[in-house]
């Protein structure tokens, strides 16, 4: 892995070789034209490659189609100071033969041989390629795995070669998209002279077309050599150059043969008339081949210039209608998402509508309900306060009562005081008339409570009532039970009163006889004591006589 910790190398700054170049283009992807309307083009760069890299890594599947190779494209990274843009250019490549293509096997081939480039030499690793036996030039699973792998930067390229070097393509990755595309890019001929078109290339790929007047590149044969992890730059053999063969046409054949003819004739006539006629039979030559030369060359040059035309006209309309397929297919999708967005817009504004509706409905039900539990409890708290009025006066009166039979038993008690006997007699009565007092209050107590809890029952109830009957005539119904209940109460305590005061005087009574008992018993024992007979006395009369 620390292969790729590796830090890149300087971009300098170098004028892009677009007049000695040849602008190949892919023909059935298009997406390269989205790459580039993307913010900084998504970290890509154009592609540039020497003709003669291209020629030498063709040759190493044509040489021996069975073998299977995988390489490293080395040269630097470039940005063109007059139209700014960013380019690499690869000068040379590194290249090692394998048994199979699977992932581990090429990921640790490219790896091993990044650690030898990096070590010898000063060029910048800026993609592989891997040639394969397959005509398919697609990526597979285990091209992209390995890229993935090896390769962290969105410029760094993969070329794929198939069919002896007669397929092929180069790939970059569009991290935005998560997708691959075939990329365009340019052959730079190894002159600096541009030279007039038609110009020598080596692509021969389906995949591609050019604007450009194009010839097949015609190469001297070479030794075949096979390096393994071998650089461009190690190697001594200049590269080859093209060469033009001039071919014979049917005419010169025509005008050459009648030269012939006319000089066997004039050879039998004479010598003079053999060179008059040789001489003439010359000039005639060179005026028909220069002719013949030059009326080919211009119906080459115009059917090269009426083809480039074509090509052009056909390279440029492609061009825009993939630019304004792009341009539309953006406006769609621009289109889309806004529309997406105001729906989304719309429907959280209906949503915020219906969400602050809900909200005002609960508020109103919550207010409402505040406002009801409000004038229940009120309602609530007053009876409250009546009652506990209503329970005060009653225990006054009650207090009252016991009071005065406290005074009433005091009163029993002093005036029983003048003999043990009726003390005693007069205290166990009023002890006994006390507790029955007592009993009896607590019993009209609790009886006055009861009545009073019900009176709150039934109030309460009443006002549940007049709850659930909201739309009646709630205070007429509040006034008449509160009436009601207040009689109950008045006619309760009046009653409470009465048996009061009729337990009291039944009391008093009780203990009046009983001391008029406890006296008439006094006086009999005396009477038994005395030796005088004593007129039998009523007690009532004798009450009489000591009042």
């Amino acid at each position: 892995m620390g292969l790729l910790s590796r830090k890149p190398g300087r971009v300098r700054q170098q004028a892009m070789p677009v007049g000695i170049s040849i602008v190949w283009k892919p023909i059935r992807d298009s997406h390269y034209v989205i790459a580039s309307l993307q913010p900084g083009g998504a970290g890509l760069r154009q592609i540039c490659v020497r003709q003669s890299t291209l020629r030498e890594v063709q040759a190493l599947t044509r040489n021996d189609p069975e073998r299977l190779i995988v390489g490293l494209l080395l040269g630097h990274r470039l940005d063109c100071p007059l139209t700014l843009t960013p380019y690499v250019l690869i000068e040379s490549h590194a290249e090692v033969a394998l048994a199979s293509l699977d992932e581990v096997t090429v990921a640790d081939a490219i790896r091993s041989l990044r650690g030898r480039v990096d070590q010898r030499s000063s060029a910048e690793v800026l993609g592989w390629f891997c040639v394969s036996r397959s005509a398919d030039t697609a990526l597979s699973r285990a091209h992209t795995a390995v890229h993935a792998a090896c390769f962290t930067e969105p410029w760094q390229t993969v070329l794929i070669l198939g069919d002896g070097g007669d397929r092929g393509a180069f790939f970059l990755h569009d991290s935005r998209a998560a997708r691959w595309f075939q990329t365009p890019f340019y052959e730079v001929a190894n002159s600096k002279e541009s030279g007039p078109p038609p110009r020598p290339t080596c692509v021969t790929w389906p995949a591609y077309l050019t604007t450009t007047p194009v010839v097949p590149l015609i190469e001297t044969p070479q030794p075949a050599s096979v390096p393994v992890a071998s650089t461009a730059s190690d190697q001594t053999v200049a590269p080859a150059r093209p060469i033009v063969r001039m071919r014979r046409t049917p005419t010169r054949q025509a005008i050459i043969g009648a030269g012939r003819a006319a000089a066997v004739s004039a050879r039998r006539s004479s010598l003079e008339f053999i060179k008059m006629l040789g001489g003439h039979a010359m000039a005639l030559s060179r005026d028909a081949t220069r002719r013949t030369v030059r009326i080919h060359k211009q119906w080459a040059e115009s059917r090269a210039q009426r083809k480039a035309e074509a090509d052009a006209a056909r390279a440029r309309e492609e061009e825009r209608r993939l630019r304004d397929a792009a341009r539309h297919r953006a406006a769609r999708e621009e289109s889309q998402r806004r529309a997406a967005e105001a729906a989304k817009q719309r429907a959280a504004e209906v949503e915020a509508r219906r969400v602050a509706e809900l909200e005002a409905r609960r508020k109103a039900a919550e207010e409402a309900e505040r406002r009801r539990a409000v004038e229940a409890e009120a309602r609530r708290q007053a009876a409250e306060a009546e009652a506990r009025r209503r329970a005060d006066e009653a225990e006054a009166r009650r207090v009252a009562e016991l009071e005065a039979q406290r005074r009433a038993a005091d009163a029993a008690r002093r005036k029983a005081a003048e003999a043990e006997a009726q003390r005693q007699a007069a205290e166990e009565a009023q002890r006994r008339a006390e507790e029955e007092a007592q009993r009896k209050a607590a019993e009209a107590a609790e009886r006055h409570r009861a009545v009073e809890a019900e009176a709150r029952r039934q109030a309460a109830e009443a006002e549940a009532r007049r709850l659930a009957d909201e739309m009646e005539a709630r205070e007429a119904a509040e006034a008449e039970a509160q009436r009601l209940a207040a009689e109950e109460a008045e006619e309760e305590a009046r009653r409470l009163a009465a048996e009061a005061e009729e337990d009291a005087r039944a009391k008093a009574e009780e203990a009046e006889a009983l001391r008029i008992s406890v006296e008439v018993a006094a006086i009999r024992a005396r009477l038994a004591r005395a030796p005088v007979e004593v007129e039998e006395v009523s007690p009532w009369a004798h009450r009489r006589d000591e009042q």
